[in-house]
């Protein structure tokens, strides 16, 4: 069986409407905002901080874990002299 060709332009309805194409409005805004500019500087100040923290600390890692063993060593020889 072979479809029938249709003629589509039974199918179209013609309209008359008229295209209104839409109204651009220009941006009002000031140009010289630097509120966004002040703000990602702002941030990125706050990433280089906290790397520089995460570097720092890293740096002092085995000199605080000396003084945490140091602490613990205490404690404990400080627990078994109450105990005995």
């Amino acid at each position: 069986m072979k479809p029938k060709l249709v003629d589509h332009s039974l199918f179209e309805k013609k309209s008359e409407i008229e295209i209104i194409k839409p109204i651009v409005k220009k941006n009002t805004t000031n140009p010289s905002n630097y509120r966004k500019i002040i703000i990602n500087c702002f941030f990125l100040i706050m990433i280089f901080i906290g790397i520089y923290l995460l570097y720092d600390r890293y740096k002092k890692r085995m000199t605080n874990q000396k003084n945490y063993n140091k602490k613990i060593e205490n404690l404990y020889n400080t627990i078994n002299k109450y105990e005995s």
